[in-house]
Formats: structure tokens, C-alpha cells, sequence
């Protein structure tokens, strides 16, 4: 996740900013190598997140107690951030500058978004957390990343639009690298757990649902807050799960805690700031970026803390289905951001 990641993240393709957020950005070369740099930042920690995840699964925690309180902890502190950011905007403009609020700004529709958005980072997370404790950190990662792919495709059904070649190409490439990363032998002989396959592939689902539901929500209250009323959805979800099925209870250990706070603050909440502070700076083709760096953060991170490593074929599937999905990912950047683009003709 990793989204994530640990987590599932922000849109694989960085969601359009609000227009406040267009009128006062213009970084220049400057702001925009430090967005490079803030992206693959934040690349590198959803891939520690993995691994530290990994950790604490080894000593006992639960995939679903950790998911539960690392929402708990990321939206207590995405509501802070917010809560601060309105806190200056208000002192810099003062009360007599303060827009009205506008009637009709929650319509039914735009609550359905948000509580899809919610939704889907809970199933995305918790899925991605099963996969990790099930696979390699970077198998269960090079699965997550197909969600841009997902994406792209369910935008094609949706428009009734023939797939660009980039996509069909990108399509025929990680088809087999997902066959490769799933059914070929790692190091010693051993093949993947079936079930952490799956779950992989729902995290990847998962993740571009939370992409889809994500999209309207961002262009009105900026990545910042649409993350952080999704995870307060998340969150009010877990509750109720708790609530029926008991309070998390490998997580008591007093040990466990330096590791889920580690968890929340490293592998969610700091990366998903980076990640929406430096794609507002570079656009949408960072999100290519962070799709290859994941997860060869997460192999390299493995390898050195956990001693995981995946064999040859792995890794060449592996190659495919990254490569494939920042190749889509970067075509379909061009067609709709670029000047000259099909959409903006």
C-alpha cells in the first residue's frame, strides 16, 4: 500500500487540483525537482511501510488489527493537517474574505462518492495487508501497481473508447508478468501462496476504486482533505468491525506499539502528504514515477531487513508489469494533460 504501499494511495494518476490550488502554484524548475524528489520520497516510505508491516505480521499482529488502528492513527492526523491548513488560510485572509458557503456543495451523488472512497481504502488496505503477510513485500507490491491499468480500462468500458495501442501493448505485457510473478518458483523452489495472490489482485482493485471515487471528490476539497474525510469513512468502518468482532487484540502487547506507530506515521500519513504536496508540483506523469519506485523500494527494503528475495522469473514478471503500467500510465498523461492532448482539443 506500500497504496499503500503500505497503503493504497492517492490516485495513481495525481488527481486535478483545485482551481485555489492552480492559482497560487507556480513552482518553476525549482518546485518542481523538489516534487520529484517529495513523490519518490513517499515511494520509498510506502515501501518501508511494507516491510515494517511484514515485521510486526512475523511477531503476531493481526493483517486486520494493524489495518484498523494505522486508519485510526492516519486520519486523526490527515484532520489535524487540515484542521491547521484552514486555521492559516483564515488568519492570511481574514473573516471578511472568507467565501460564503454554497448551497448544494454535498449533493447525495458527491456523499456517494465519498463514502466509496472510504470504503474502498478499507478493502484495498486490508487486502493489501493480508497480501503482504502472505507473499514477499514485493510481489504482494508489483500486484498492487497493476490498479493504474484498472483504471485506464474501466475509463475505456465506461467512454465506449478504443483502447490506445499503448494500453493493448501494456495489457499483453503484464499478463504474463503476473503469470510470472505468481506461478514461477523464487529462491529455494518455492511458489507463491494462492490466496496472497489474490488478495494482491483485490488490493489492486481496490485501489483503483479508490482512484475512480477519489476523482470528483479531489477537484472540489483538494487531496489533503478528500484523504482525509476517506479515511475518517475508513475509519467509522473499522469501528463497526471492531465493534462486532472484538478489539484488536494482538496489538495490546506494549512492544507492537513503536511498530503500528511506525506503520501509521512512515507508511501512511507522511507519504500520503508528500505524495499530494510534490504531484501538485510535477502533474500527473509522477504518478508513473511512483508506480516503478515502490516497489523496488519495498524488493530492496525486503531483501536488506527481512532477507526476502523472488527468483528470476519473478523479477522479469516483475519488470513487465511495472514497466507496462508506467508505460499506460504516462500515454494516457500525455492524451489528456498535455497540450495538444485528445481531450484538450
Amino acid at each position: 500500500m506500500a497504496t499503500d504501499t503500505i497503503a493504497p494511495r492517492l490516485p495513481a494518476v495525481a488527481p486535478p487540483r483545485p482551481a485555489a490550488e492552480r492559482a497560487t502554484a507556480a513552482p518553476g524548475r525549482a518546485g518542481y525537482r523538489l516534487g520529484v524528489v517529495a513523490v519518490a520520497a513517499a515511494a520509498a516510505l510506502w515501501g518501508l511501510g511494507g516491510v515494517l508491516a511484514d515485521g510486526l505480521f512475523r511477531h503476531g499482529v493481526q493483517p486486520l488489527d494493524l489495518v484498523g488502528v494505522r486508519t485510526y492513527l492516519t486520519a486523526i492526523g490527515l484532520g489535524l493537517i487540515v484542521v491547521v491548513r484552514r486555521g492559516r488560510r483564515g488568519k492570511i485572509r481574514g473573516p471578511a474574505a472568507a467565501p460564503a458557503a454554497r448551497p448544494g456543495r454535498w449533493p447525495w451523488l458527491r456523499r456517494a462518492d465519498v463514502l466509496g472512497f472510504g470504503l474502498s481504502i478499507g478493502v484495498a488496505n486490508a487486502a493489501l495487508f493480508i497480501s503482504i503477510r502472505l507473499l514477499p513485500v514485493a510481489a504482494a507490491m508489483v500486484l498492487q501497481s497493476l490498479a493504474p491499468m484498472l483504471v485506464v480500462i474501466w475509463e475505456c468500458a465506461r467512454d465506449r473508447s478504443r483502447p490506445d495501442p499503448v494500453v493493448l501493448a501494456g495489457l499483453a505485457a503484464a499478463l504474463p508478468g503476473v503469470a510470472l510473478v505468481a506461478h514461477s518458483a523464487g529462491p529455494g523452489g518455492a511458489r507463491l501462496d494462492p490466496a496472497g495472490v489474490l488478495a494482491g489482485l483485490v488490493t489492486a482493485v481496490g485501489v483503483a476504486a479508490f482512484a475512480l471515487f477519489g476523482h470528483s471528490v479531489t477537484r472540489t476539497r483538494g487531496a489533503i482533505e478528500a484523504n482525509a474525510l476517506a479515511f475518517g469513512v475508513s475509519a467509522a468502518g473499522w469501528l463497526l468491525y471492531e465493534l462486532c468482532h472484538g478489539a484488536p487484540s494482538s496489538l495490546l502487547h506494549v512492544s507492537a506499539a513503536p511498530g503500528v506507530l511506525a506503520v501509521a506515521v512512515l507508511g501512511t500519513l507522511l507519504p500520503f502528504v508528500l505524495f499530494a504536496w510534490g504531484s501538485s508540483r510535477t502533474g500527473a506523469a509522477c504518478g508513473a514515477l511512483s508506480v516503478c519506485l515502490e516497489p523496488a523500494f519495498g524488493a530492496v527494503l525486503a531483501w536488506i531487513w527481512l532477507g526476502q528475495s523472488l527468483g528470476a522469473a519473478q523479477i522479469g514478471g516483475a519488470v513487465l508489469v511495472v514497466g507496462a503500467v508506467a508505460a499506460i500510465q504516462y500515454s494516457n498523461y500525455r492524451k489528456t494533460l498535455l497540450p495538444g492532448g485528445a481531450k484538450n482539443r
